[in-house]
């Protein structure tokens, strides 16, 4: 099979029509809301502002409402997902009072065990600080539901199969026992995963997982265990 075949192999024909005439579900992925143009994972407040302003003409929902609507094969169109990884001190400080301003509900994954310390696993700075349980506590107040993003931030597909188990089940029991608006989903660290995690992950309890593969998005076909994130574009 040449090139170009082997393409077109990989599309996923019954997805096509959906696609093309955008019925997908949108989930976004933010990180770090910082004025720093050397840091890959942050964008500015006044372009988090801006993001935020031109959500309010699509339909946002939380990730819990847009797994009700893949599972039950509601029309995806202009649907949107806004989720946070890491849970950094900056989403408290700077993307939270943009979040309230204009309700837009928001999904943030946990690195459990690192709450209240450093982002150690970050390749641009290893010093930026995470949330406090209190400041989770106080987002949750205002439409921001949690997901794990693992126990210690674990590059997954590196992990014994011991510290595979710790890493997913550990960090949904510590969420479940000190927050209440919790979604058992599950943000791969690094987007690292591989048929054993994600089958490590459903035997944990997981609903759904998030990472970026498949350029396709997020439809009725689509493996709840490998949605689709991406950045923010019109």
């Amino acid at each position: 099979m040449n090139y170009s075949l082997s393409r077109l192999s990989n599309i996923p024909w019954r997805a096509l029509p959906a696609w093309l005439i955008g019925d997908r579900l949108r989930i976004l992925m933010y990180h770090s809301i910082a004025d720093d143009p050397m840091d890959s994972h942050a964008i500015s407040l006044a372009e988090f502002e801006r993001q935020m302003l031109s959500l309010q003409a699509k339909n946002v929902v939380s990730l819990a409402k847009g797994l009700e609507l893949l599972n039950e094969g509601c029309s995806l169109k202009n649907t949107w997902v806004i989720t946070f990884d890491d849970a950094l001190l900056d989403f408290y400080t700077s993307a939270f009072p943009v979040i309230r301003k204009f309700n837009h509900p928001v999904t943030m994954f946990v690195p459990t065990g690192m709450v209240g310390g450093k982002a150690s696993w970050d390749s641009f700075d290893k010093s930026k600080s995470l949330m406090s349980w209190e400041q989770l506590e106080e987002c949750q107040q205002w439409n921001v539901s949690f997901g794990s993003h693992t126990v210690h931030h674990a590059a997954l597909t590196e992990c014994a199969d011991e510290t595979l188990r710790d890493e997913l089940t550990v960090s949904l029991q510590m969420l479940r026992a000190r927050l209440t608006n919790i979604l058992p989903a599950l943000a791969y660290p690094g987007g690292f995963q591989d048929l054993r995690v994600r089958l490590a992950a459903q035997k944990a309890g997981y609903a759904c997982a998030v990472g970026v593969s498949s350029r396709w998005g997020n439809g009725a076909e689509s493996d709840l265990m490998q949605l689709r994130r991406e950045r923010f574009r019109q």
